[in-house]
């Protein structure tokens, strides 16, 4: 068996959040020391822990050595989990950097992104491990809402001059279009849905597309975004375009009229058990 992977779950403190569209806000988390988050993945997901309302603490669960057992905050304390991509690291600085979609004051993220003010603490899990998001390919298909946007854009962001392909991005407004840095040779299509999660905008824009053959080279499509919409995606893939299962990966990151489960609330006891607590 190999080693266990490693969670490392941290107190940070928010130093800097900008608007980088009107619905997409990045948020700059500052710790002591972000070594530990070094070996992680740009583009991997991580979880943020969001206080309640009115508070600007994190209350993590605390180990009763005595009794072996873990107590955790009551539910005035107790916080809550969503997951989120990290955007990027800077260890000159120890930051990290996530980028959270904008839906108001809907949801305790995009709550926490609009609210939070700079010294507010919020919590941060990661794994400690590197993995590869997509393959090298000689063409590379990108497609994603606002809640995908970040993993594809570091991917944007890593890719080789010699690289080829497509960006199909579905966001709610224009004012949402954004330039995204990259030595590839990419072309970007967006397209406007100003009601989230409904419709197959993405699904549209995407399937709408050229896509080489398999004799032309190495080809590969990341999709992430709603579940239905990338459900949709994947069989256009697999059995209308009859790419190979290593050709393409499809990851949902929410499902419409549904909200993510949180786990620090179900099973608080069990996660704590599996994380690597730093002690300040």
């Amino acid at each position: 068996m190999g080693d266990k992977v490693k969670i490392a779950k941290e107190k940070f403190i928010l130093r800097k959040k900008e608007f980088v569209t009107p619905h997409l806000i990045r948020v700059y988390l500052e710790n002591n020391d972000v070594s530990f988050f070094e070996d992680t993945t740009l583009g991997g997901t991580c979880k943020l822990l969001f206080p309640p309302l009115g508070i600007r603490d994190i209350h993590y669960a605390e180990y009763d050595a005595e009794n072996k057992k873990w107590i955790s905050p009551s539910d005035k304390f107790k916080p809550v989990s969503r997951t989120y991509t990290l955007r990027d690291i800077d260890t000159e600085n120890n930051q990290v950097v996530i980028d959270i979609a904008n839906h108001g004051l809907k949801g305790p993220g995009s709550r926490w992104a609009n609210e939070a003010k700079v010294g507010d603490m919020i919590g941060v899990s990661m794994k400690s491990k590197k993995k590869e998001l997509a393959p090298k390919a000689d063409f590379i298909l990108l497609a994603a809402d606002l809640t995908g946007l970040p993993v594809i854009s570091t991917i944007i962001e890593s890719l080789s001059a010699n690289t080829k392909g497509i960006v199909c991005v579905e966001v709610p407004t224009e004012n949402d279009i954004h330039t995204i840095e990259t030595k590839a040779d990419l072309e970007f299509k967006w397209i406007i849905n100003p009601n989230i999660g409904q419709g197959t905008a993405l699904h549209t824009l995407v399937n709408s597309q050229k896509y080489p053959k398999r004799k032309d080279g190495k080809r590969f499509a990341y999709v992430a975004g709603e579940s239905k919409s990338v459900k949709e995606i994947k069989s256009f893939f697999k059995d209308d375009l009859e790419w190979k299962k290593d050709e393409f990966y499809c990851t949902s990151h929410w499902k419409a009229g549904k909200a993510e489960k949180n786990p620090l609330e179900d099973c608080h006891e069990k996660i704590e058990q599996e994380l690597y607590i730093k002690v300040f």
